[in-house]
């Protein structure tokens, strides 16, 4: 006879939140930032996807977080308003960039 033990470990529950909900730029390159947390500790050396539209259609591009959770990314935008999704797994963070004349 055999004793057996089921663990069951709950999945990491992930946080993503840009650091501005909007931000601005003047019809080119802007650096937006997300923070990625699980459980209010930032996560280091994870991949974030960011994706939005331009002038020349749907863009995905990608940073990895650093030691504190952060992942920055320059985009570069030529539309008078950008929304940019941030997506680690299944959870997602949004902003808007704002281009000013």
């Amino acid at each position: 006879m055999s004793d057996t033990c089921t663990v069951t470990v709950p999945a990491p529950s992930y946080s993503l939140a840009f650091s501005q909900s909007t931000y601005y730029a003047d019809f080119g390159d802007v650096t937006v930032s997300c923070t990625l947390t699980s459980g209010g500790t930032p996560v280091s050396g994870a991949t974030v996807t960011f994706t939005y539209s331009d002038g020349f259609g749907p863009q995905t591009t990608t940073a990895t977080t650093n030691a504190n959770g952060v992942a920055n990314k320059s985009l570069y935008s030529d539309s008078m308003e950008t929304i940019v999704t941030a997506t680690y797994g299944s959870t997602t963070a949004t902003c808007t960039v704002i281009n000013e004349l």
